[in-house]
């Protein structure tokens, strides 16, 4: 097969005529999917090879249900663009929309109806026409389902983990610092965190017996008077949010695990930094270590602030 989908990005060339810009930033930083062909000998005729680019499967719960997707066409020996469903009891796709020949130099909107239906895989196939060169360009862009809600269907349950947008990913692909979901939802709960609004994937320890009490997200001063902040590090004021445990009234010894969600590997100048406040006289220490061969790899005695 001479054609293929990838993922692209804007730039401008007199041969392909593709995208000079993704249709969600407008710029040349952003991703779209496209069609790819081999080159090919100079005067080689061929006939059209369609490619179909296949999205997870789902369920739709409403028979209001329709898929929206941008869709950029431009050039010569093009062949056409379908957009489509396979339901899981049939092995024929059954395509409703289909865009013949070049639409000229822009992004346009396209809608799929679905209706409420059990299990299928929505599906894109782009051809070329019969020629001896390929110089137009297929592509599609923000993909979107409207006034439906989806229940997405990875392949592996146990491998595949689902993103925001209809796209499964291995698991072990999600907080690997790499953005492998094209809504970038792989990475939006790994770690990073102002605490403003949720606590970002951190969780506090599931097992009673590991420790004794809990992380709260707070604002403003603490409960117990001249010990806890009064003010959080990222805008300085008592409206912004930070994570803290309330030490006093607390026996000796006893202690509150907060955890991170799980990485999958890291580059090796990879760091973390984070701000604490630990001041007052039931203060003890912080320490930060990593879970799979318990090494501690930082402490922190008590009267620090921001």
């Amino acid at each position: 097969d001479d054609t293929y989908w990838v993922i692209g990005q804007g730039q401008w060339d007199w041969w392909s005529n593709k995208p000079q810009a993704d249709h969600t930033y407008q710029n040349t930083s952003g991703h779209f999917y496209e069609v790819m062909h081999t080159p090919l000998p100079a005067n080689f005729y061929h006939q059209p090879h369609p490619t179909t680019l296949y999205l997870p499967w789902m369920k739709t719960l409403s028979k209001h249900c329709s898929m929206r997707f941008y869709y950029y066409i431009n050039g010569w020996n093009i062949g056409d663009l379908q957009a489509g469903t396979l339901d899981a009891t049939s092995d024929t796709p059954e395509y409703h929309v289909t865009i013949s020949g070049s639409q000229g130099g822009a992004w346009q909107e396209a809608e799929l109806q679905l209706g409420e239906r059990g299990l299928f895989r929505p599906l894109f196939t782009a051809s070329t026409s019969s020629g001896a060169t390929d110089y137009g360009s297929i592509a599609i862009d923000d993909i979107s389902f409207l006034t439906c809600p989806v229940e997405l269907l990875c392949d592996n349950d146990e491998a595949d983990w689902s993103c925001g947008v209809p796209q499964c990913i291995n698991r072990k692909r999600v907080c690997d610092f790499r953005q492998d979901c094209t809504d970038s939802s792989d990475e939006a709960n790994c770690g990073d965190c102002d605490f403003q609004n949720n606590i970002c994937g951190w969780t506090n320890e599931a097992y009673d017996f590991k420790d004794d009490f809990d992380w709260t997200r707070h604002s403003g001063s603490t409960y117990s008077t001249g010990t806890g902040p009064t003010i959080d590090h990222t805008y300085g004021n008592s409206t912004g949010g930070y994570l803290y445990m309330e030490a006093s009234y607390t026996q000796p010894g006893t202690k509150a695990i907060l955890n991170s969600p799980y990485f999958h590997g890291s580059s090796p100048s990879c760091t973390m930094r984070f701000w604490y406040h630990m001041y007052g006289a039931s203060v003890d220490k912080l320490e930060l270590g990593i879970t799979h061969d318990s090494d501690m790899l930082w402490r922190s005695g008590y009267d620090a602030i921001w």
